[in-house]
């Protein structure tokens, strides 16, 4: 088939433009104001990529795959239904071909692509061959798919609504043989209008989970915790709280995490990880529960862990030019970035930390603005950059970055606003100094922010 992806430079649309081209079909795709590591992974599997959205791109294509982040008046989107081709989204591509396996799908509101990853590289280890897809890269095969020959697919799942033309959640199109939710609080303000909305939605994605299947929760999140009691499947729980059924305890921080786990109040094993914090406990720990449920031996589940390398943009050291530890990271709810901070300070314990955050969209940012203004206790300075609108780009803004600052600065006096990257870049060398660390947080990378000032302070 001829298969053109309008939008295709997002983590789960690149991978699964590649995966069909692997498949045998002849794959185009187009998208705007791309960046690596995604134009990378599109442009090694040589699919034709357009640097604009235009009617000419589509040439005349068996089946046109409309991605999340386009809007109704694309001019790409808007040809294509005039011309009325065969439209699909990309879930509803996903949940068609993979019938042949066993679903394992990852949704939450933080957590996704760390828990998605560790479970698919649990089991590639494991030489079960599993499919995948995640919305991010492995670093162990600098991938974030494969087309494997195993019985299992594993696929990050998402709340957020499927296309323009489809308001359901991505994920319900996924159909989970093994449904695991790790954390549920208020996000997409644009599309949810409260938290109760949210915790139905994940409801109804564990409600997925057929008979034989089983719903897997962290139920150290209290919204989650409800949820669970609530539903009437097949059911596990991982936590450190005692009640959990796989349960992680001592744990110990430093250059690698040490922890245990109890299954069923009994021990299991101790692991491993050089993932930092509790949070990556917690993402280790659902790998462990799914793997040990598929029948995984514990020796090939602890190997995995300590062998896991991480995905990229969570948390990824980039270099530590001069002594200085420049980081990566994807966080942008404000959970998140609180989260992401103490696992900072488990591993930098007496570090100065530097956090360059990017708000990203207007709605967001103004229906959590109380919950950023506290987010970021663990850092020793802030540094506010512009407003990343993204799909709301082109609405009246709502907040401004200033804003944001104001609110910060109530419980971190430490922060100020600088909009663009290359004049962080300017503020940040000649101030970092050896043994600092410099956390960059942001959907869009900050115009690959976290690399270049890496480059310029070996200089």
């Amino acid at each position: 088939m001829k298969i053109h992806f309008i939008g295709i430079c997002g983590y789960i649309m690149s991978a699964m433009a590649v995966m069909l081209k692997q498949m045998g079909n002849e794959v185009s795709g187009s998208d705007q104001n791309a960046y690596p590591p995604v134009t990378d992974v599109i442009d090694r599997a040589q699919i034709k990529r357009f640097e604009n959205h235009s009617p000419a791109n589509l040439g005349n294509p068996d089946l046109v795959v409309i991605g999340n982040h386009i809007q109704e008046d694309n001019i790409e989107a808007k040809e294509a239904i005039k011309r009325k081709l065969n439209v699909v989204s990309l879930p509803e591509l996903i949940g068609k071909i993979f019938t042949d396996k066993k679903r394992i799908v990852i949704g939450g509101t933080h957590g996704k692509t760390t828990t998605s990853s560790l479970i698919a590289w649990v089991l590639e280890s494991a030489g079960l061959d599993p499919s995948f897809l995640v919305g991010g890269i492995l670093k162990n095969n600098d991938s974030g798919f494969k087309l494997g020959k195993g019985n299992f697919f594993v696929i990050e799942g998402d709340e957020y609504r499927t296309a323009f033309f489809d308001k359901s959640p991505k994920f319900f199109h996924y159909k989970p043989d093994i449904a695991v939710l790790t954390t549920c609080e208020f996000d997409h303000p644009d599309y949810f209008k409260n938290l109760f909305e949210v915790k139905k939605t994940f409801t109804k994605f564990l409600e997925l989970v057929p008979k034989d299947g089983l719903a897997l929760c962290g139920t150290d999140d209290p919204n989650v915790d409800r949820i669970f009691e609530k539903i009437k499947k097949p059911k596990i729980s991982y936590g450190l709280g005692k009640t959990s059924s796989y349960q992680a305890f001592d744990l110990r921080f430093g250059d690698v995490t040490n922890f245990k786990v109890k299954k069923s109040e009994e021990l299991f094993g101790e692991f491993q990880t050089k993932l930092s914090g509790i949070i990556n406990v917690q993402n280790a720990l659902a790998a462990i529960a799914v793997a040990d449920y598929l029948g995984t031996k514990v020796e090939k589940i602890q190997k995995a862990i300590a062998t896991f390398e991480g995905a990229k943009r969570r948390f990824e050291i980039i270099g530590k030019p001069k002594g200085i530890t420049v980081i990566d990271d994807y966080a942008h709810h404000p959970t998140k970035i609180k989260k992401t901070l103490a696992a900072a300070r488990t591993k930098y314990k007496t570090n100065k930390i530097y956090c360059v955050f990017e708000p990203h969209t207007y709605s967001r940012t103004k229906a959590l603005i109380s919950d950023y203004a506290q987010a970021f206790d663990g850092a020793d300075e802030v540094i506010i950059s512009e407003l990343m609108p993204a799909r709301e780009a082109g609405q009246k803004p709502t907040i401004t970055s200033e804003e944001v600052v104001a609110s910060i600065k109530k419980y971190n006096s430490n922060v100020k606003f600088i909009p663009k990257p290359l004049q962080i870049m300017d503020y940040l060398i000649p101030l970092a100094k050896t043994g600092n660390v410099v956390i960059i947080m942001s959907v869009g990378g900050l115009d690959n922010l976290a690399s270049k000032l890496t480059k310029a302070i070996k200089k």
